[in-house]
């Protein structure tokens, strides 16, 4: 294997031209994939599911009986102190009804205009539409205000309690192209803006929301992250060869891997608008390691009297191991989340880890390349900094004190440890969008005005045709609706109970005491006759099944779990006997939360195969078991730590964040074997642990300290992004680089200080070879003449 890199490497530094030539191909075919096909933008929460889970069959089946649930709600609220019952404000509901009934893709659209309302007279009881014509008079206005408000399924459904605010229900159907849908009706309401303030609310548009936020966080987070790698590489190196090689490698893998998302049809999700910014920040790595060992050695160059080649030959001889190992380690954590129940989370963690291999290739082909062409730097500070002083004390101070080393880190970790039990797993629906945009605004108007803008539904299936007329089964959804409307998290509940209840209440001359379901059976089927089985989303044509809508609040996870789980309890204890009607939970609402645990304990597994994989490949390729365990130890120090700050800040595992432990060990695990590589290597040579320690530090301790830097800084970037929970995620990565970093300088050698392991003075048999013997041969070009005094502080 050793053989095979080091012909890798002597062929590209034979073979420059044809080296940056492929490379250079390969670009331009994934550039014209991603021009020809562009990316697709996936927000729908739905498409995410498998259709073989119980919750989703669920959906599917209800959206089949009863149409699409991914209803939204456009909510017209008029200036403080006034109401909706105007002549002006009423037509803009009778013209917008309308006119949305027109838009391709609705099925079915119930506002205050188009609902249909009961009322009585002298003579009968009347159903029929609520505004057939527009009332332009005072009187007219106040008619059908009383009318309206009189009708328990209008007012706190469409119409706010104080008058303030309507609402108009749209439903889709299956089959429509939701974002195409939400674009026609924004481009509609914006014709009646003002002074009413109109809102738009529901799935589709929180789906159309999400959407338009990822391209413009791709927009500027990319830029951004760019900028800021640049900022740290020429701080790091202060060379234009240091700051442009490392981003020439990320830009180019990057751009390979978005390339190759097109060539294989993947769409970018919420959770891959994360990438290139994971990718660009982590694929310098490799670049940072490669350009501090190159300035190492050209540093070296007047005592050695090496050509430029030779240089490059060592730089990339001592280089390509660990390259190669932290690559494979950080694309084996990624990789570890194919085993996650979400196919977004599978594609994220199969092109990141496609990217990493990518920007390895690019480093041990790229730079190599360039710099075999590029003459050596006249100067190349290396010895004199800040951080090389830094980094000596800290050597110093654990070097000392080892075992009180260790026992202060074995402190903090107990201490982070006890706070996990705390760690609550938490998500909403609007965390991916900031506080203040427009559709996070929207929900909180029509939560206040109707109870909620998402959606529980329950399915009552009673087995036979007319059995929803069974005043027996009218009673339990009745009641089913009260108990509903009494929980917190439940505003306004709409069934057929209602509308039976509001049909004997009327014909019972308005009597409070008669807002009831009727015992006699011939008296309920004389109610569903006045009824005249008016179209609804409600029940089907033969009254065999029906819907139960209850609007819910845009709670967190943990509390709709606990909802959907008391609600199935109330089902099961009021439902689903023998002879029963059978009732079950349906619509976008179960399914989220059936699913939630699902993705939870796929997450734990994706840990633990990415804890196992960095384990095995570590021991493996280092030939030591030992040395593997070391790799893993600031790993776990880094996640405990993570999670235990999570736990203390009162930060829960959401849908970003529980990917944290996989990235943390794909990516953390890199500062480990850069680390242990070199301390081997120094080891080797004869040096005492101590003298190697003190190498180490000063030599890769400095490339682990620019990567965690750049790192730190890249991750930083995703503060600015329109997602809240990309900024949290973003927070907590930035922590976990320092904590691996510091954990690499702090628990490894303070472990081989007490007690060398014997790994270290023995060749790995897969990687390690013998070193090869530096040039001495100058070369004409940059070769180093052995006549002309050369100066020892070099840029």
């Amino acid at each position: 294997m050793h053989r095979a890199i080091r012909g890798l490497i002597a062929w590209v530094e034979a073979h420059p031209g044809l080296t940056l030539g492929a490379i250079a191909l390969l670009t331009a075919v994934f550039a014209g994939a991603l021009l020809r096909r562009g990316l697709e933008f996936e927000t729908d929460f739905k498409r995410f599911l498998p259709e073989d889970e119980p919750a989703v069959r669920r959906l599917i089946e209800a959206e089949e009986t009863f149409g699409a649930q991914d209803l939204f709600l456009i909510a017209l609220v008029a200036p403080e102190g006034r109401t909706i019952f105007t002549p002006e404000t009423l037509r803009k509901f009778k013209e917008l009804e309308e006119r949305l009934e027109g838009v391709v893709g609705v099925d079915e659209v119930r506002g205050p205009a188009t609902a249909y309302v009961i009322y009585g007279t002298p003579q009968s009881v009347v159903v029929e539409r609520a505004m057939r014509r527009v009332p332009r008079t005072p009187e007219e206005v106040e008619q059908y205000k009383r009318r309206v408000m009189n009708d328990r399924t209008i007012r706190g459904w469409l119409i706010s309690e104080d008058g303030r605010a309507g609402a108009i229900s749209v439903q889709l159907e299956p089959w429509a192209d939701a974002p195409t849908v939400v674009d026609e009706i924004q481009r509609l309401l914006r014709a009646y803006e003002g002074p009413e303030t109109i809102y738009l609310v529901g799935e589709p548009v929180l789906r159309s929301a999400t959407a338009e936020s990822m391209i413009r966080d791709l927009r500027v987070l990319i830029p951004v992250v760019v900028a800021v790698m640049a900022a740290v590489l020429l701080l790091s190196f202060r060379s234009v060869r240091g700051v442009g090689l490392p981003l020439l490698v990320v830009l180019v893998s990057t751009l390979w891997t978005v390339g190759s998302m097109a060539l294989a049809g993947a769409p970018m999700t919420p959770f891959g608008v994360v990438m290139p910014v994971m990718l660009i920040a982590i694929g310098a790595a490799d670049g940072i390691h490669i350009l501090n060992k190159y300035y190492e050695e050209v540093a070296e160059r007047a005592r050695a009297r090496r050509a430029r080649r030779a240089i490059v030959r060592a730089t990339m001889g001592e280089l390509a191991v660990p390259v190669i190992l932290t690559s494979l380690t950080t694309a084996a954590g990624f990789l570890a989340l194919m085993t996650s129940f979400l196919w977004p989370q599978r594609q994220f963690g199969l092109f990141t880890a496609l990217g990493i291999l990518y920007a390895m290739a690019l480093s041990l082909t790229l730079i190599p390349a360039l710099l075999a062409r590029l003459p050596l730097p006249e100067r190349a500070r290396y010895e004199r900094s800040r951080l090389a002083r830094l980094l000596g004390l800290w050597g110093r101070l654990v070097a000392r004190r080892p075992a009180l080393t260790l026992g202060v880190s074995a402190v903090v970790l107990i201490a982070f440890a006890l706070g996990i039990p705390r760690l609550e797993v938490e998500t909403r629906a609007d965390e991916f969008l900031e506080r203040d945009h427009p559709v996070v605004r929207a929900m909180y108007a029509v939560e206040r005005y109707f109870g909620g803008s998402y959606h529980l539904a329950i399915e009552i299936d009673t087995g036979r045709r007319d059995g929803l007329k069974d005043p027996e089964v009218l009673k339990k959804i009745a009641a089913l609706d009260d108990w509903l409307e009494a929980r917190p998290e439940i505003g306004r509940v709409a069934s057929i109970a209602d509308v039976v209840r509001q049909l004997h209440w009327v014909l019972r001359g308005s009597d409070d005491r008669y807002y009831t379901i009727p015992d006699d059976p011939r008296l309920a089927a004389q109610l569903f006759l006045l009824y005249g089985g008016k179209p609804g989303a409600l029940f089907l044509g033969d009254f065999s099944k029906g819907e139960v809508l209850a609007r819910r609040l845009n709670i967190g996870s943990t509390q709709m779990a606990r909802l959907v789980r008391d609600v199935q309890r109330y089902l099961d204890e009021h439902f689903n006997g023998p002879g029963e009607p059978k009732a079950r939970l349906v619509g976008p609402t179960q399914a989220y939360v059936a699913l939630l645990d699902r993705i939870i304990r796929s997450q734990v597994t994706s840990l633990s195969a990415s804890f196992v994989a960095a384990g095995l490949l570590c021991a493996l390729l280092m030939g030591s078991a030992i040395a593997g365990l070391l790799c893993l130890l600031p790993l776990v120090l880094t996640i405990l730590i993570e999670f235990g700050v999570m736990a203390y800040a009162g930060l829960p595992l959401d849908m970003a964040t529980i990917m944290l432990g996989s990235i943390a060990i794909g990516v953390g695990i890199d500062y480990a074997i850069h680390f242990l590589h070199r301390f081997r290597l120094e080891a080797r040579q004869g040096k005492g642990v101590a003298e190697a320690f003190a190498a180490t530090i000063q030599t890769a301790g400095r490339g682990i300290a620019y990567n965690a830097i750049a790192l730190m800084l890249g991750f930083a970037v995703l503060l600015v992004s329109s997602f809240q929970g990309l900024v949290t995620f973003g927070l907590l990565l930035v922590l976990t680089m320092l904590i691996s970093a510091l954990s690499s300088f702090t628990v490894i050698p303070a472990i081989l200080l007490l007690k060398e392991p014997a790994f270290l003075r023995r060749p790995s048999p897969f990687w390690e070879g013998p070193k090869p013997e530096p040039a001495t041969a100058a070369q004409p070009n940059g070769a180093v003449n052995p006549k002309r005094p050369q100066r020892r502080d070099v840029r």
